[in-house]
This record gives C-alpha cells, sequence and structure tokens, in this order.
C-alpha cells in the first residue's frame, strides 16, 4: 500500500509540473483531473476536467476523466445525502 500512495505522489509531482510548464496543455489537465480523483480531491479534479474539455473540445480523453470525476462526485454526494434515509 505505501508504494502506491508513493507512486500516487510521485504522478501528482509530475503532473503539477507539467501544467505548470503548460497551463494549457489539454492532455495534461485531463489528467491533472485523473489523478486529483485518485487523491480523492473530487471538486478540483472536476475543475481540471473542464479546463481539459475547455482547451480541447475534441480531447476525447478530457472528456472521459470529466464524466468520471463528475460521476463519482455524485456518488459520493448521494451517498452521504440519503444514508441516513432508512431503505425500502
Amino acid at each position: 500500500m505505501g508504494s502506491e500512495s508513493g507512486n500516487l505522489a510521485r504522478a501528482y509531482d509530475h503532473i503539477r509540473l507539467a501544467v505548470d510548464l503548460d497551463p494549457k496543455a489539454p492532455h495534461a489537465q485531463a489528467v491533472l483531473c485523473w489523478v486529483r480523483l485518485w487523491r480523492k480531491q473530487g471538486e478540483a479534479a472536476i475543475a481540471a476536467g473542464w479546463r481539459a474539455v475547455h482547451l480541447d473540445p475534441n480531447n476525447a480523453d478530457a472528456y472521459f476523466f470529466l464524466s468520471f470525476a463528475l460521476a463519482v462526485q455524485n456518488v459520493v454526494r448521494k451517498r452521504y445525502t440519503t444514508s441516513s434515509r432508512p431503505c425500502g
């Protein structure tokens, strides 16, 4: 498990460097979305995903990562807002 968290930290460091070097690179923003989602930074992931889509509306990866981030955030919101309701 420690190795996974170390890899995720390295991935984040690398993608942040790529975004810092070229903030208008849509693929870098899309990957930042994905990495932030894995780091449980849902709102920041969505923001990066939207930036990627706006920078390149034809980038399928950007739409995929953004849609995944939006879906995950919606599931998280539903889980916390409906978890206190009884089933049925």
